[in-house]
């Protein structure tokens, strides 16, 4: 209850109703300059395919629903692009802001043995006791 002093001195009181519900507030981003060898893709939620996406929230970010992926292979180390952010119908769009990524190439060797006695045998005939080679893995990242 709140209450106060009436000329006279007269002392009122008023009942006060807090009304408070939790709202979940998710913060978007629209990029407005696409990275330059690489791109942002978001995992939708209709199929479980990834997308090209230029806009996205935190919620996306903060649940792995999120990634850039590399498609220059000459070596460059790095990329980034430019956004807006806004939330709860606040824009904050005449500030852009730069996201930089390093790019990390890694390289694996894959080996595999046979998980039984009895040798294998390819369509030719020949033994063959062990597969061998290499992959490139997609290109992890940091920010």
């Amino acid at each position: 209850m709140l209450g106060r002093t009436e000329p006279g001195g007269h002392h009122c009181q008023y009942p006060v109703e807090t009304v408070y519900s939790y709202q979940s507030i998710d913060v978007s981003y629209h990029v407005v300059e696409p990275p330059f060898d690489g791109e942002i893709q978001r995992l939708l939620y209709t199929d479980d395919t990834w997308s090209v996406t230029s806009d996205f929230t935190q919620s996306h970010v903060t649940s792995g629903r999120l990634r850039y992926v590399h498609h220059n292979v000459s070596g460059v180390r790095g990329d980034y692009f430019r956004f807006r952010v806004s939330a709860l119908g606040v824009d904050a769009a005449s500030e852009e802001h730069e996201f930089h990524i390093r790019v990390v190439r890694q390289q694996v060797q894959v080996r595999t043995r046979p998980r039984c006695a009895v040798p294998l045998q390819n369509v030719t005939g020949a033994r063959e006791s062990r597969v061998s080679g290499s992959a490139d893995l997609p290109h992890k990242i940091w920010s």
